[in-house]
């Protein structure tokens, strides 16, 4: 029964990695590119996420579970980037929470101009984890994620955890993970 499991994934590797080849992905792109978006925090490190601005982020871990962090003085913002080639056009999804109402968190392909929509739309629940998207375009430099309470009227704090990156357009009911943790 285990040497029937071992040759079935085998062989479903085989196909996965023959299919990606086929329509013209580039595999050690592709996994450069993962290991640069993706990230749950949860090994205590922000990956390859680097911190700019006044404040500083801090990687959160309670047990297995783990986020990044960030503490925003009124009329500051941080932000957290990493450099990534989109070889063509990606879905990033991650996870963010508010702990105050009056700050935008959004997430920017290559700079704050290019963020996604609801950026500065205030949930009424605010102090709940939510799920967000933004498209990054084929020739994108650079994500980032902004917490940005130049806005606010009190310090505030953001959330970011379980960024991934997708295949599908943004706001698809079944986006499929452009990284397979088989590659």
């Amino acid at each position: 029964m285990r040497l029937q499991f071992i040759v079935i994934s085998i062989t479903f590797q085989f196909y996965l990695v023959s299919s990606l080849l086929s329509v013209g992905v580039d595999l050690s792109n592709l996994n450069q590119l993962c290991q640069q978006v993706e990230c749950s925090f949860e090994s205590s490190s922000p990956c390859s996420y680097q911190p700019s601005g006044s404040a500083n982020w801090n990687v959160q871990s309670t047990g297995s579970a783990g986020s990044i962090g960030v503490n925003v003085a009124k009329g500051q913002k941080a932000s957290l980037s990493t450099n990534a080639n989109f070889d063509k056009d990606y879905v990033v999804r991650y996870q963010y929470y508010k702990a105050t109402e009056e700050i935008a968190f959004k997430a920017c392909c290559d700079d704050e101009s290019n963020c996604n929509i609801g950026a500065n739309i205030q949930t009424a629940n605010y102090k709940a984890w939510q799920t967000a998207t933004v498209q990054c375009n084929t020739g994108t430099k650079k994500l980032q994620f902004v917490c940005d309470n130049t806005q606010g009227t009190t310090d505030g704090a953001c959330n970011l955890d379980k960024i991934e990156l997708l295949n599908s357009v943004a706001g698809s009911v079944n986006p499929t993970n452009a990284c397979p943790s088989i590659l």
